[in-house]
């Protein structure tokens, strides 16, 4: 083989390998960005969910807090929990 190309073929080696080593990342980034735009999706409808959560213990909470306060008010108009 001739002497000047035998020293060139460390160097390309090394860049075909650098070349498909940058082809795969950019299919494995592509994968992941596909994975997370599926993940926005179902990001999305949990937050719904939780609010939708939060919103009916805020009502439960009212009505309890709704109890409490006529239970407060009927022993305390009665002159019940009080030291006479």
């Amino acid at each position: 083989m001739y002497p000047e190309l035998s020293q060139w073929i460390p160097p390309a080696v090394i860049v075909g390998f650098m070349l498909y080593l940058h082809r795969i990342t950019r299919q494995d980034m592509g994968r992941l960005r596909g994975e997370v735009k599926g993940l926005r999706g179902e990001v999305a409808d949990l937050r719904q969910h939780v609010d939708q959560q939060n919103g009916d213990l805020r009502d439960r909470l009212g009505r309890i807090e709704g109890c409490l306060d006529v239970l407060r008010d009927f022993f305390v108009r009665k002159g019940r929990g009080t030291i006479a």
